[in-house]
């Protein structure tokens, strides 16, 4: 048995104990060829465009900031199903036309 003095002694396992994150929590993703947030943020901005308002007239209709709507429409975020909603309601479209452009192969 350790005296109280060696336990002290012991250094303290790497990350509190835990394992180590396997992948970076910052690292930027790999573009991907089709993938689902790339297809909606195509969607939206489509949609957009078709009505001929800007990003900052959406950002007014909907309470989403300038900066959430470009990472939506450039496909770097995943956006919520509230988000989606409030998108769908401003642009006068269903919510399932975000998804019209995204097919995911099945097996």
């Amino acid at each position: 048995m350790k005296s109280k003095h060696e336990a002290e002694k012991q250094p303290e396992p790497a990350h509190g104990g835990r394992a180590p994150f396997s992948q970076d929590p910052h690292a930027v993703r790999e573009p991907k060829e089709n993938n689902l947030e790339m297809a909606i943020g195509h969607e939206v901005r489509a949609y957009r465009k078709k009505l001929g308002i800007t990003v900052t007239d959406l950002a007014a209709a909907t309470g989403i900031s300038l900066g959430m709507l470009s990472k939506i429409e450039n496909g770097n975020i995943s956006p919520s199903l509230t988000t989606l909603q409030s998108l769908s309601r401003a642009l006068g479209v269903p919510l399932t036309a975000f998804f019209r452009r995204f097919e995911e192969p099945r097996n």
